[in-house]
């Protein structure tokens, strides 16, 4: 590709290792992007992606272990480019590359392993979060939720049209039903990405300055430290939700000053759980972790530089959709960005850039 244009092609890549490149990508830095552009439940996203790049290794692999082999791959190449992920995401992706392996190896129907693969990714994704919730701060959680709607209920009257109706219940199965919805759908159109991709006449652009295709929107931060509960959104949430429930606790008879109590023993308790796991659980789990991975990057160097190589020309191709999608507003825009990007990342030539991977993750990190 030259300075002046960029050639785009109405075919799909069918290369191993361009899928897997892709799928490292986007658990290495894919999510930083998105994050960036304040894309609501990212996780959904990456779950889907995961489901999008294991279900082409999965299609076009003469041998399904190559999945495996693939999704060891990723792992490395996240443990690489971003080396203060939690053990959870690599736990995760390790998940979602075995289940790929087993529905693939075992149903010859692409279009029902795909879509297999989708529902189970996105629905463990979805539980993940919850089950990391309820570890943290209990049942007291849920059921402080639900107290406390009750409560606003009962204040403005309208109690008796909605009891026994549980808020936290609802908000999960919603969450949770979501997740099922989006991972069924996007594996269901997989198998249709081949002929999707010679459909997508709109982003043949015969030329377009480089200005576009080199301007860097997502300047990131590749190695920054993972934050603690508490710095997250979820967890500001938490703690925000919790404080206003005990100080209105204080003033309620209906409410009562136990519910205070309960709460900041449920704080107290995260807490605990946090500091055992943080500098306990934790290193001891990373410590093992971290031998695996010495030796398989020592074992796998080659194949982990080529795909690291890929990365800079990845990410242009997605700085390029971002501009290009800069006439839409909203939802439509991150339908349109996230569209375009797929298309491009499966359609265009993704050069290797063994001069400017390093700098650009040193840039980056």
């Amino acid at each position: 590709m030259t300075e002046q244009t960029l050639q785009f092609h109405n075919t799909l890549y069918i290369d191993i290792k361009r899928f897997t490149a892709l799928w490292a990508f986007s658990e290495a830095v894919f999510g930083g992007m998105l994050h960036i552009i304040k894309v609501p439940f990212s996780g959904l996203f990456l779950s889907g992606a995961a489901t999008v790049f294991i279900s082409l290794i999965g299609r076009y692999s003469e041998n399904k272990k190559e999945i495996l082999h693939s999704t060891l791959i990723v792992i490395l190449v996240k443990a690489v480019v971003s080396p203060y992920s939690s053990f959870s995401s690599y736990f995760a992706v390790a998940i979602q590359g075995l289940m790929g392996y087993l529905l693939f190896n075992n149903i010859k129907n692409i279009k029902l392993a795909s879509t297999l693969l989708g529902f189970f990714s996105e629905t463990f994704s979805a539980i993940q979060k919850i089950l990391v919730l309820t570890i943290l701060f209990g049942f007291t959680l849920w059921e402080a939720i639900d107290s406390f709607t009750h409560f606003i209920f009962n204040q403005i009257g309208v109690e008796r049209y909605f009891y026994p109706f549980s808020l936290s219940i609802f908000s999960i199965m919603f969450y949770i039903a979501i997740h099922m919805i989006a991972g069924i759908f996007i594996g269901s159109k997989v198998i249709k990405i081949p002929e999707w991709i010679e459909s997508r006449t709109d982003i043949v652009y015969p030329l377009y300055s480089s200005m576009y295709y080199k301007k860097d929107a997502f300047k990131l931060n590749l190695k920054k430290k993972k934050k603690r509960w508490w710095k997250r959104p979820s967890g500001i949430i938490v703690i925000s939700f919790s404080m206003l429930y005990m100080v209105l606790s204080f003033f309620s008879k209906e409410l009562g000053p136990s519910k205070s109590f309960e709460i900041l023993m449920m704080l107290i308790r995260s807490v605990i759980i946090t500091v055992i796991w943080f500098s306990v659980i934790s290193p001891f789990i990373e410590k093992k972790f971290s031998k695996f991975l010495e030796k398989n990057k020592f074992e796998h160097a080659s194949e982990v530089n080529k795909i690291i190589v890929m990365f800079p020309s990845i990410k242009r191709l997605i700085n390029y959709a971002w501009f290009m999608s800069q006439g839409y507003l909203g939802i439509f825009r991150i339908i349109k960005f996230l569209s375009d990007t797929v298309a491009l990342l499966l359609s265009v030539e993704i050069e290797e850039e063994k001069d400017l991977h390093r700098n650009w993750i040193e840039e980056d990190g």
